[in-house]
């Protein structure tokens, strides 16, 4: 027997996962070429480091859960650089983690991004659907 969870179902289960107070999660840039899997964890990622950059705190209870979509959308979080990352690396995607540094969301953008100068910018809308 198979099921499937309804759009009431997702709504649900988003808001009671992130729209609990205290509960926190964190939204990072990794700096290798790997593919996200499934059985990815927070070992597969190398974190960006360098140019100013710092990971961002998506704070629990404060995600916009849209029954519509049946997605939780967090504001906009915007890295702004102060030069390049160590070694010139690139940015190839986000990831989000618990508390305990458990992976729990990768994405990986279509094009590597690199920040040159003090002042470029990466805006990202973190987002669960």
């Amino acid at each position: 027997m198979s099921s499937f969870i309804t759009n009431k179902g997702i709504e649900d289960i988003l808001k009671s996962f992130l729209n609990v107070s205290g509960k926190n999660l964190t939204i990072k840039l990794f700096t290798n070429r790997d593919a996200p899997l499934d059985s990815s964890n927070e070992k597969d990622y190398i974190e960006a480091v360098g140019g100013g950059y710092s990971s961002k705190l998506l704070r629990g209870g404060l995600w916009l859960i849209d029954s519509r979509n049946s997605q939780a959308v967090f504001e906009k979080q915007v890295w702004e650089f102060t030069g390049p990352l160590d070694l010139s690396a690139s940015i190839f995607g986000v990831y989000i983690v618990n508390t305990k540094n458990e992976v729990l969301s990768i994405s990986k953008f279509k094009k590597a991004i690199q920040p040159f100068n003090s002042g470029d910018v990466l805006k990202i809308l973190p987002k669960f659907k």
